[in-house]
């Protein structure tokens, strides 16, 4: 595990949690000091993905009311993280749902399918 932080981080974590319990060099841990421009580039998320079509395929041992999917939480998410630039019709043009019934045992899962929608389909 390598820690990334800048010098003011470092010490708001020391503050926090004690200077001799922050990273374990015995654990395999690291840590990479750096500037805040330095900081900012290593960590930020990649670029807002142009304008898509949002398909959601959801595994499910009982199937859901169609009125039941909680579609917002997740667009809000992909916008607070950077993923989507704004949930308006400009950049999120279709969210479509599709539901697959799985066995007792399985795991329900949501599958999550971005389609970047080219210039020449808007």
């Amino acid at each position: 595990m390598t820690l990334r932080m800048t010098e003011q981080m470092l010490r708001q974590h020391q503050a926090k949690h004690g200077k001799n319990n922050c990273i374990h060099p015995h654990k395999g841990g690291k840590l990479e000091r750096l500037s805040d421009n330095e900081f900012q580039e290593k960590t930020q998320i990649q670029k807002a993905l142009p304008p898509v079509d949002i398909v959601l395929t959801h595994y499910r041992k009982r199937y859901l009311d169609v009125d039941n999917f909680c579609t917002k939480w997740f667009i809000d998410g992909f916008v607070k993280a950077g993923l989507l630039h704004d949930d308006s019709p400009k950049y999120v043009r279709k969210i479509t749902h599709q539901q697959v019934k799985i066995e007792q045992w399985e795991t329900e899962r949501i599958d999550i399918e971005f389609i970047i929608i080219s210039e020449k389909t808007i």
